[in-house]
């Protein structure tokens, strides 16, 4: 998700507005994973910028991604957050803005893994590193 430049061989390299050859179109906003790729396919995915641009909300989102993908899964979030600064507010198509806490609601110390905030399925959190204005996390899928 939104691979812009950044190609993975031997993966589904997929972006709203590819640039380059090797990306496909894909409008998350507009069409779910499942519908699209099918359901617990995925062993990985990485979402590089852009779960702040998305028109759903993080909790849509890490539901979409559980549904598509199989047990044990690893989910690479890397975004910008408003903890360390202020270059988040410069993305002209950003739709929200993110602190790196966001995470609690997904799977973390509030002890609900998600559940209570309504998050299809469970993550595990693998890793989570804040440097300056960037967060990368790590989650692994739990069925």
């Amino acid at each position: 998700m939104g691979a812009g430049g950044d190609l993975h061989e031997g993966w589904i390299n997929a972006d709203k507005l590819p640039w380059v050859d090797g990306v496909i179109t894909f409008d998350f906003d507009k069409e779910a994973l499942v519908s699209r790729f099918g359901e617990s396919v995925f062993d990985e995915i990485l979402c590089k910028g852009c779960i702040i641009e998305f028109i759903k909300n993080p909790i849509e989102v890490m539901s979409e991604f559980h549904d598509a993908c199989q047990n044990n899964a690893i989910v690479t979030i890397i975004t910008a957050v408003v903890d360390n600064g202020d270059g988040v507010f410069r993305d002209p198509t950003a739709k929200r803005y993110l602190r790196s806490d966001w995470i609690d609601y997904i799977a973390g110390s509030r002890k609900m893994g998600g559940y209570g905030f309504g998050v299809r399925g469970a993550f595990e959190l693998v890793s989570n590193q804040v440097s300056g204005e960037v967060q990368t996390v790590v989650f692994r899928v739990k069925k």
